[in-house]
């Protein structure tokens, strides 16, 4: 047929073939046209450019960006982050660990993986528990994007284990089981010297303890979907029964036994090498690299449930995610990509501790980052406190800390103080919903 066509015939239907077989060609002379992105951002402009977007917007000064305010003072600030999407209709969400579910869970983005399946984006090289995380937090698909996450691990003193005959921790120790490891730091003094088993950093407050052990087994004392109190079950008696042990026996620094400020750095506390293990996230691994230490120091998992060692508590940082009604969809995804890139994540790095989701063996000092990398992403959905008001939370926290107390003291029985708890916690909700009903 071509040959009927004569010479530019045949011409102009080889571009329309070639346009046609090539869409990267129709998509990267889009790329050039101006866009101007509309962005609703729970982080400022600044923190964004350091992790990327900056060095975006230069390679491509046709990208224009309006970021949509956010009132600070907002008495209801989750339910204002809501209507002003609604609003303005951004292309881009920036959104915390906390407001994603907010907006994902009504299916206002679009998912990811369809983007992602176009890119350079193994699985292999990335923490899959990153993205699980965020299925987790939204209605089950993934619907945003994170370049950095923060997770926590056990730190320990390897010089203090050896001198007190002990073996070193390992990964994917239960609660229980390192609650046993650091009450054999109380069986001897070693040079007239006394050492502490494990640090909480919990300024004295010792349901603070309780709740760290509690978050490993994904307990809470609220039921955020019956808005009612949870708080007396043979879980919660478990943890309280553990937790009491160790505080009697002396294994756990409390913050208020040795002297010491209270408000003084985790690492500088772990420092003064009289405290076996303390739980710290990558900044705190990063101090101890940049610090002059007299002792020799590593670090394991974080603790994790008995019925399920494979799994963790993280949080997933700049969670990117696309308005499904947005005008500029492929641009929106462009600057995702970028920011989210291998190159780009390894490249700008993060603040805070935060570690990159793109897999690293070892960080710029040649220490192993495995045991960050190690576990999945823990099941099931957070429970969501954003709408209990300030003084409602500040309440409940006080009555759970008398009664637990009540029962370290030997005041009450476990059975009781959780029953008291129970009953308060109950009564406290109700009335509250009848004030604001």
């Amino acid at each position: 047929m071509l040959q009927h066509l004569g010479r530019w015939g045949g011409i102009v239907l080889l571009m329309a073939m070639l346009l046609t077989s090539l869409p990267g060609c129709i998509s990267s002379l889009e790329e050039a046209e101006e866009v101007t992105l509309k962005i609703l951002s729970l982080y400022d402009q600044s923190e964004l450019d350091y992790i990327g977007l900056g060095s975006y917007l230069n390679k491509h000064p046709e990208v224009s960006l309006e970021y949509v305010d956010m009132p600070a003072d907002s008495v209801d600030w989750y339910g204002e982050l809501e209507q002003r999407f609604l609003t303005e209709q951004p292309d881009i969400v920036i959104s915390d660990s906390l407001s994603y579910g907010l907006l994902a869970g009504k299916s206002h983005f679009l998912n990811m993986n369809t983007y992602m399946e176009k890119g350079d984006y193994s699985a292999a090289e990335r923490n899959p528990a990153v993205e699980e995380s965020i299925k987790q937090r939204g209605n089950g698909t993934l619907e945003g994007l994170s370049p950095y996450f923060q997770s926590n691990v056990l730190l320990y003193n390897a010089d203090l284990f050896q001198a007190h005959h002990i073996q070193l921790p390992s990964d994917q120790m239960s609660w229980d089981e390192i609650m046993d490891m650091a009450e054999l730091f109380t069986l001897e003094e070693v040079d007239d010297n006394r050492a502490y088993g494990y640090y909480a950093g919990i300024q004295g407050d010792p349901l603070k303890f309780v709740d760290q052990m509690a978050a490993a087994e994904g307990l809470s004392y609220m039921d955020g979907s019956r808005r009612a109190a949870a708080a007396n079950s043979a879980e919660w008696k478990s943890i309280y029964e553990s937790a009491i042990e160790a505080m009697r026996k002396g294994a756990l620094y409390l913050g208020e036994a040795l002297e010491r400020q209270p408000s003084a750095d985790l690492v500088d506390i772990f420092l003064h090498g009289d405290i076996g293990m303390v739980m710290g996230g990558y900044d705190a691994v990063q101090k101890l690299e940049n610090r002059k230490v007299s002792f020799q120091w590593g670090f394991v998992t974080q603790p994790v449930a008995e019925g399920n060692r494979q799994a963790g508590e993280l949080t997933p940082w700049y969670i990117f995610s696309i308005n499904k009604d947005s005008a500029h969809a492929n641009a929106a995804w462009q600057l995702i990509d970028a920011i989210n890139g291998k190159e780009s994540v390894l490249k700008h790095g993060a603040s805070n501790g935060l570690l990159p989701v793109w897999k690293q063996e070892q960080d710029e000092a040649g220490l192993s980052l495995a045991p960050f990398y190690l576990l999945k992403a823990r099941t099931g959905k957070e429970t969501a406190f954003r709408e209990m008001p300030e003084e409602l939370a500040d309440e409940i926290r006080k009555r759970r800390s008398s009664y637990f107390e009540d029962a370290l003291i030997g005041k009450l029985t476990v059975d009781e103080a959780l029953a008291a708890t129970q009953s308060s916690l109950q009564r406290l909700l109700a009335a509250a919903d009848e004030g604001t009903g």
